[in-house]
């Protein structure tokens, strides 16, 4: 059953900005106040100082943020492990796909989205090798404003099919519905699909999205031929899973076993084409730094432009992963890890920018009259500390991961599950990855935040039994990094 508890969540962002901003209003500016009235009278009696307001001010203030962060702290150690995303915390593990969370967060790794997703499991059977699962998916389109930060703008929901099994060996490829879009706007800021000139009625249903030398060779017409007298479905596929359905169609009763027989004749035609390309050496290797790089390049638009920017800075093989694990330590960061490992633009500029107004605030202070310097001064004491500190968490966490692929011992462990925490940073869901590895000849396990294509790495890890190679600090085997993650081909 659906669960009518479930909730929009805060961004990792959000989250971060709304926690300082909760300690500075509850907890650093009273105080503040009360520094600013106390603290001058404690220090001249007890310790013979003289200090003035503003010293008490910040003092107060730094106490009070300082006391709240620890109280927040002890009481959220009395809660499980990710008890606030309870709900939302679903593992994946190979091969138990016959559980409800599991198959949701299969499907949010498949659509790649950042949008809330909750599926309803209602059948699961195994049809031979394959593993079958029908349900309800519902995808809520939300925001978060400051006057409604529950806000839910619309939810859609649609009968799914997930499709498992081990002789699929399918590219990652996104088909949907084609948008009664002007063409010029479309590649305006898409840059387009993957054009199948032959067959122009399937491209005029439908957009497809994937590395096109592979899908040109996946989609024949037997298969357009299919998809194109049936209803307009979407279908999202990678590897040995994939989903299908009608957007926003719910099927019950007769129509629901004719939505069943359609979605498995479909799956399993995609299944009878990889079958006859298991001979094709090209659509069976690992996607190359080649074969990206001329899609990137063919993609145009605004969407294009700003890929090609990204592929330049990020793009990082895992053989040179590999290459960089094996130098000597400390080892020198090549630009692709440096900049995913980047610090959070977004936080460092907001936190620059509130802690610079807390700097300018100090010299208008000067000026205003001697009653309203106790206010100016809290406000620009408040916003330099709070502006600092976020500048802090958005440095910090870029700091250790850096120190880590410097200094990390490096060592190959497994990755055992991936599961979902809930947050979403920026446009990406963030996943918990965990890994088991031998360290002093004892067996630890540690886990670390990934992004969701990260985590779509970490997946294939896990279905193919691949082992990859872990950096650890040295001083705490519980911090780690996976860089082979990193890697996009």
């Amino acid at each position: 059953m659906q669960n009518p508890e479930r909730q929009s969540y805060f961004s990792t962002r959000q989250e971060i900005v709304a926690w300082v901003l909760f300690l500075f209003g509850f907890c650093g500016i009273p105080g503040g106040f009360g520094g600013a009235l106390a603290f001058p009278q404690l220090a001249k009696d007890s310790l013979g100082l003289e200090c003035s307001w503003w010293e008490g001010l910040i003092t107060g203030c730094v106490l009070g943020m300082m006391m709240g962060a620890l109280l927040t702290f002890f009481m959220g150690k009395k809660k499980a492990p990710y008890a606030r995303n309870h709900q939302e915390a679903s593992s994946i593990k190979a091969p138990n796909l016959g559980n409800e969370k599991s198959i949701g967060d299969s499907i949010r790794l498949l659509l790649g989205s950042s949008y809330e997703t909750w599926f309803d499991l209602s059948d699961h059977k195994q049809v031979k090798n394959s593993k079958v699962s029908l349900g309800e998916l519902t995808i809520t389109f939300n925001s978060y404003t400051q006057s409604s930060p529950n806000r839910r703008l619309r939810e859609v929901t649609q009968t799914v099919m997930v499709f498992e099994d081990p002789d699929l060996n399918l590219p990652e490829f996104a088909l949907q519905p084609n948008k009664k879009i002007p063409s010029f706007l479309a590649n305006l800021f898409t840059g387009g699909g993957t054009s199948l000139e032959e067959f122009p009625e399937f491209s005029t249903h439908y957009h497809l999205v994937g590395l096109e030398a592979r899908l040109k060779k996946l989609f024949t017409g037997d298969l357009v031929a299919l998809l194109t007298r049936q209803p307009i479905w979407e279908i999202h596929a990678s590897k040995t899973r994939m989903i299908l359905f009608v957007p926003r169609k719910v099927y019950q009763g007769e129509n629901r076993d004719r939505f069943s027989r359609r979605a498995m004749k479909l799956a399993q035609a995609f299944e009878q084409r990889c079958t006859a390309l298991k001979q094709d050496y090209d659509f069976n290797q690992p996607v190359s730094r080649e074969e990206i790089q001329t899609q990137v390049e063919k993609t145009e638009g605004l969407l294009g432009t700003l890929s090609q920017q990204a592929f330049r800075k990020t793009f990082i093989s895992r053989d040179e992963v590999r290459e960089f694990i094996s130098q000597p330590r400390p080892r020198v960061i090549p630009k692709p890890l440096s900049h995913q490992t980047g610090p959070d633009l977004f936080l460092l500029l907001f936190g620059s920018i509130v802690a610079i107004s807390g700097v300018f605030m100090v010299f208008v202070t000067s000026e205003v009259d001697p009653e309203d310097k106790l206010v100016m001064g809290m406000v620009a004491g408040g916003c330099f500390l709070t502006g600092g500190l976020l500048v802090f968490l958005a440095t910090f966490f870029s700091w250790r991961k850096r120190a880590i692929l410097r200094n990390g011992l490096a060592t190959p462990g497994d990755v055992t599950k991936v599961e979902s925490t809930g947050l979403i940073n920026g446009d990406k869901r963030m996943y918990r990855c965990h890994v088991e590895f031998l360290h002093g000849g004892t067996k630890k396990a540690a886990s670390c935040l990934i992004d969701q294509t990260q985590a779509k790495r970490a997946r294939a890890a896990i279905d193919e039994q691949r082992p990859t190679m872990v950096l650890i600090n040295p001083s705490n085997t519980k911090r780690c990094l996976l860089p082979e993650l990193m890697a996009m081909a």
